[in-house]
């Protein structure tokens, strides 16, 4: 069990009991028939949803393919951050105004030339040239600095060691993904929704470090302000009613499109959910799923604006 996880059911709205794990099975067999042209198969779209209850920091899990781990794109930025977190409060890093600067880039903007100084930050590593065998040994296992923190805590599905790329991987950066890319980052959406959860509720590191992240992953939602970025316009945030709060990181290749987002809604009610896609493409999709599950939850949302095109 999830740790933190209550029963699979709950009372929504005070209105009706929903099987959430039956609620995210029933909005991907939608999707697929929404987006007939997608072909999509069993595992092409993974959902994870929790309802937090703040009183007794715990919450009720959903999901449907949630255990299956993917390429995840930006959003291991989210663990990056977080971890950044827990550095910071146990005084084994500072907070420079150039880190400050990197990982506010990393997770709002999604730069991944800031990605790379705040993985190197976090495990003390540099970019370069190929190691021999000896010295890429010592240096991966910095770069597992990240990975060993989740498994204490005990995660699972999580590879977090890679520096994120717009053209590369080179030199030793290539060396630690592996010939086949063996070693290439991974998360599923569980993980994901767990880490959004604790963080939410407070659970994973202390109140200041915990309200500096949500700080970071805060996004405006494009019912309250139109000029909103693409993380909120083409993700979970489309869907999200006036009044909202929405802390959120997506990602986006070719070949995946994935949205973590934690949401307050206007009624004061804490959601969180985790959307992962092996549509990279389809810029629609993720926040469809969202709104079909959200209504099937009885929560309230919007019909998205118009959205054809990721943030540079």
């Amino acid at each position: 069990m999830i740790p933190g996880a209550l029963a699979m059911t709950l009372t929504v709205l005070q209105t009706k009991s929903i099987d959430l794990d039956l609620a995210c099975r029933e909005t991907v067999a939608a999707a697929a028939k929404a987006f007939p042209d997608e072909k999509l198969a069993e595992g092409d779209v993974a959902v994870t949803v929790h309802h937090l209850d703040p009183k007794t920091k715990t919450w009720a899990h959903g999901d449907y393919h949630g255990a299956d781990s993917m390429y995840p794109a930006s959003v291991i930025k989210f663990f990056y951050l977080v971890f950044a977190a827990h550095q910071l409060e146990q005084g084994k890093l500072k907070l420079s105004d150039e880190a400050a600067r990197a990982v506010h880039d990393m997770i709002v903007d999604s730069n991944n030339d800031a990605t790379g100084y705040v993985v190197d930050w976090l495990c003390g590593t540099t970019p370069g040239p190929e190691l021999p065998p000896d010295e890429l040994k010592k240096w991966v296992a910095k770069r597992q600095a990240v990975n060993n923190w989740y498994k204490s805590l005990h995660y699972t599905g999580v590879n977090a060691c890679n520096r994120t790329f717009n053209e590369g991987p080179y030199g030793r950066e290539s060396q630690i993904l592996g010939e086949k890319l063996e070693n290439r980052n991974s998360l599923n959406p569980n993980a994901c929704a767990r880490l959004m959860s604790e963080l939410m509720l407070g659970k994973i590191v202390g109140p200041e470090r915990t309200a500096w992240a949500l700080k970071v992953l805060k996004r405006d939602v494009p019912a309250d302000k139109a000029d909103t970025d693409g993380q909120a316009r083409g993700f979970t945030g489309a869907v999200l009613p006036k009044g909202s709060t929405l802390y959120s990181k997506a990602g986006w290749v070719d070949s995946n499109r994935h949205d973590v987002a934690g949401v307050v809604f206007p009624d004061g009610q804490e959601w969180v959910v985790a959307v992962f896609t092996k549509r990279g493409k389809n810029v629609k999709l993720v926040s469809w799923v969202v709104g079909d599950l959200f209504k099937r939850l009885g929560l309230p949302t919007v019909t998205p604006a118009p959205y054809e095109a990721d943030p540079d």
